[in-house]
């Protein structure tokens, strides 16, 4: 074969190579775009047609609610394509109202209306119109969700149990020859199997106080979500993972830890949070942007100061964190030989979701308390948590009061 026809078709090689790089190319980007419309037309919408932002999962019918919307009712009723001004039938009704039809008490109409089911199935599902007044009163009592994480509002299409996508590793990218084999990397991504499990709790109320009180709207909108929010923390945090119990960040494989010693250490300084930072970073995971911490370490960390008394200042590469509280973390941990440790929980919470069955039930007990007057209810959810990036968190460990 000739030089100049062995050049020509070397040329013809390359040329053909090119072009299906190309096109290749032209069709990943395409599925990819199809991929992701398909996506974006099964989420729900803001209301005015516009695709929502990017939800934290593909589960079906999913409505995302992050920190930001959880910052008001008005941006939770939105999300949920929830009037929260009135309806036709009459005004927004309220929580207390609610109870009160479910309970037999008097109630306007339009209310009695929403009361909808048999209780001896289950409860009474509390109606997409009541739910922000609940959820805006969740986020600032859970020290996760202000901290950033997200809450994820999943209907039943999902099944049972559902799989979500999380970050196993990075991969590692590698140089090639041309014409050269493409290096093997480790999995990049794992499947984490969310499994909602039942979160309850009773309360009661008497009589009277259920139909005359005008305040007990805020008063029941504050009761039923702090007391899901501190148990939400405890286990989002600390979860066994045993059933019932869901497995929290300091059970869950690939979060790193950080220890203070063989029997715990106090405080002095920020060494540990900069510590923890770094094996994040190291991880190649998000930077993190929150600790949270028991109420002794939020006071011990307030109280640093200097050789003269001074406050200590956060340094620079931690300035921008929030510090959060939790009275979930206990301070009774055994370390070595220290029975006063804790915990400290650093990361990007954004990375961390919360997985909700729609809505809240409430179930009546008019009879359990009936020889006092009083009516109880009580509260069902189904919830389970994912770190959908597990080395995006630390844990310090044995930190001493």
């Amino acid at each position: 074969m000739s030089t100049e026809l062995k050049e020509t078709l070397d040329g013809v090689a390359a040329g053909i190579e090119e072009f299906k790089a190309s096109q290749e190319l032209k069709l990943t980007e395409m599925q990819a775009k199809l991929f992701e419309q398909e996506k974006r037309a099964n989420r729900p919408n803001r209301g005015d047609g516009s695709p929502d932002f990017k939800a934290v999962d593909d589960v079906p019918g999913a409505i995302v609610l992050t920190k930001d919307t959880m910052r008001s009712r008005e941006a939770i009723a939105e999300r949920l394509s929830v009037r929260s001004t009135g309806n036709n039938e009459g005004p927004t009704p309220k929580l207390g109202e609610f109870l009160r039809a479910a309970s037999g008490g008097n109630a306007p109409d339009h209310v009695k209306a929403l009361v909808v089911g048999t209780d001896s199935l289950g409860g009474y599902t509390v109606p997409d119109v009541l739910m922000p007044g609940i959820l805006a009163a969740l986020s600032p009592a859970s020290s996760l969700l202000t901290a950033g994480a997200s809450l994820v509002l999943v209907d039943q299409g999902a099944g049972k149990s559902f799989t979500v996508a999380g970050i196993q590793t990075i991969p590692t990218a590698a140089w090639r020859l041309e014409n050269g084999p493409i290096a093997e990397s480790d999995p990049a991504f794992r499947a984490i199997e969310v499994t909602p499990r039942s979160l309850s709790f009773q309360f009661k109320v008497s009589r009277e106080l259920m139909q005359d009180s005008p305040g007990l709207e805020q008063a029941l909108n504050v009761a039923i979500a702090q007391a899901f929010a501190k148990e939400l923390d405890r286990a989002g945090l600390r979860g066994s993972g045993t059933s019932p119990e869901i497995r929290g960040l300091l059970n869950t494989a690939g979060v790193n830890a950080v220890s203070s010693g063989v029997n715990g250490a106090v405080l002095t300084n920020y060494t540990k949070f900069i510590n923890a930072a770094r094996q994040i970073k190291s991880a190649d995971a998000p930077a993190p942007t929150a600790a949270i911490m028991s109420p002794r370490e939020d006071e011990t960390v307030a109280l640093f100061s200097d050789s003269t008394g001074q406050p200590l200042r956060r340094p620079e590469a931690i300035a921008g964190w929030q510090f959060g509280t939790s009275s979930q973390i206990p301070t009774n941990l055994t370390v070595g030989t220290s029975t006063d440790a804790s915990e400290i929980y650093v990361g990007d919470f954004t990375r961390f979701a919360f997985y909700m069955r729609e809505n809240v039930s409430i179930q009546v007990a008019r009879e359990l308390y009936a020889g006092t007057g009083q009516i109880a209810f009580i509260c069902h959810a189904r919830v389970d948590v994912a770190a959908l990036h597990p080395q995006a968190f630390t844990v310090i460990t044995g930190v001493r009061g």
